[in-house]
């Protein structure tokens, strides 16, 4: 498309006609897609994004850091250390330890301990015992992992990134939320926090913000559901520098919505201040993609009519050039001005109040990101963690519940639907529902086993830890399954199985 060459500003006065458009009009088939089958139990929408693959990802390298882990701090770990009692973690088991966690944002208590207490009868939960002791789920949480450390580069180097440990992640899940899902023509780009003090170089401090430090998101979303399109982890100006004769408002905003596709489409996106700018409307414009949202008073390029202007309660001054539309709106005399731009909208004002369209439409669809958040906050418990990228992992998981539940409510017959946090606890269910399953007759809870260790009467000599040089002898109330030798369940991992040797 050619570039467009843009008038002088010029008064504008409502209403305004219509004016003609030359962008591509939308007409996508919006809503969800490559759906399970329709009035599918919620779980099946959560592994849409949540894949099984995704899990089993999790689990070999959480298997991986216990194991190495344990290689190299073997010796400085004290006789009585929970990390002694590891063993290997099964598909089985980690959807368990996922569903608790999920279900902790919905029963929220000041810290993991607490759910396992039985010193007062008004706060047992005993449903969390019942699923796993506490000790495993602390180890499991302790060696949570979803990447290969050996594949990461150490602070020191220059080719380091603070992302490594999530980066995976965050791109799986945006790649599963552009595959089953399509926006409705209104969308909006906005800043998210995840509460963070964590020491890391990727910290922001925001004050207009209820909780001013943590990691910031920069999240395209569909204005109406909330549903999130893409989303990008802010690193700091050192990781993610704005390239030259840019904004960083632009910049983010053009990021987003080439990396969700949606540019050339006839979209209508809206932004706040921070992102606005005249030349981002003009080269929206120019990229097919209508643009509504507020503007700073000390943007460039604006008329002084715009920046400074002398209005009563109820008042309103437009100014055009070409197709960019700049408006000033007082609503009382105890407020100030509030300033809009637009590429696609006349000057036109409501019946009622004489309140200009734009500032209507703009509080319609500018609150899909603030839309998210709340939704996500009421069952993110929003945990302290030593380890910044985890909590970047807990608060993608949670997003992609809401996500889920959306997918799940166009899929879904209207009588059959219920509400979001029993969608959630649903899937709760499900996913540890297996976990529970393995009882012995008469109810009594098995004692879990890692994979290739069984439980044995009596005692037999481990064959790993087990010593005839005087520095002792221990005995395991479990043996390997293959060779029945004597084994503890700590000790499987160096266990060399004799079945395995004849083979």
């Amino acid at each position: 498309m050619a570039r467009r060459v843009f008038a002088p500003w010029v008064r504008a006065y409502p209403p305004e006609q219509q004016r003609q458009e030359d962008m591509p009009v939308y007409d996508e088939e919006f809503g969800p897609r490559n759906m399970p089958q329709r009035n599918s139990p919620p779980l099946a929408y959560f592994l849409l994004f949540f894949t099984t693959h995704l899990m089993q990802k999790c689990m070999l390298e959480t298997n991986r850091f216990a194991r190495n882990f344990l290689r190299t701090s073997a010796a400085t770990l004290g006789p009585k250390s929970r990390a002694r009692a590891w063993w290997r973690v099964t598909l089985r088991e980690f959807k368990a330890f996922l569903g608790m966690l999920i279900n902790m944002g919905l029963i929220k208590k000041p810290s993991i301990k607490s759910y396992w207490t039985n010193k007062l009868q008004s706060q047992r939960t005993p449903w969390f015992p019942s699923v796993m002791s506490r000790n495993r789920f602390q180890n499991i949480l302790r060696f949570f992992h979803t990447v290969d450390n050996s594949k990461i580069q150490p602070r020191n180097s220059p080719n380091y990134n603070p992302s490594d440990k999530f980066k995976h992640f965050v791109n799986h899940v945006n790649m599963q939320f552009k595959r089953h899902f399509l926006p409705s023509k209104h969308i909006s780009i906005d800043e998210s926090l995840i509460s963070s003090k964590n020491r890391t170089e990727m910290t922001q401090y925001i004050p207009t913000k209820h909780c001013k430090f943590g990691i910031k998101l920069w999240m395209l979303v569909e204005s109406v559901s909330g549903y999130i399109m893409h989303m990008s982890i802010y690193r700091g100006k050192r990781y993610d520098p704005t390239p030259a004769g840019q904004t960083q408002g632009s910049f983010v905003v053009f990021t987003l919505m080439e990396a969700a596709d949606l540019l050339n489409k006839g979209y209508h996106l809206f932004t706040d201040g921070f992102f606005s700018s005249i030349d981002m409307a003009k080269r929206l414009l120019e990229a097919g993609t209508r643009f509504t949202g507020t503007f700073r008073a000390n943007a460039r390029g604006q008329p002084q009519a715009i920046k400074k202007p002398i209005l009563n309660a109820g008042q309103a001054v437009y100014m055009r050039q070409g197709s960019i539309l700049l408006c000033a709106y007082k609503e009382k005399s105890t407020r100030k001005p509030v300033r809009l731009i637009s590429n696609c909208q006349t000057a036109t004002v409501t019946n009622a109040r004489q309140k200009p369209e734009m500032v209507n439409l703009y509080n319609r669809f500018m609150g899909g990101v603030d839309l998210n958040d709340q939704l996500t906050l009421t069952y993110d418990d929003n945990r302290k963690s030593v380890k910044a990228w985890k909590k970047v992992v807990w608060n993608m998981i949670h997003r992609m519940l809401l996500n889920a539940y959306i997918c799940y409510t166009h899929n879904t017959d209207r009588h059959l639907i219920v509400s979001r946090v029993e969608f959630i606890q649903l899937i709760v269910e499900s996913l540890c529902q297996e976990q529970l399953d393995q009882r012995i007759p008469g109810g009594i809870r098995r004692r879990h086993n890692p994979m290739g260790v069984v439980p044995i009467n009596g005692q037999r000599e481990c064959v790993v830890c087990s010593r005839h040089d005087g520095n002792g002898r221990r005995r395991a109330r479990s043996a390997c399954r293959m060779c029945h030798r004597g084994l503890h369940a700590q000790c499987m991992n160096d266990h060399v199985c004799r079945r395995d040797v004849e083979q």
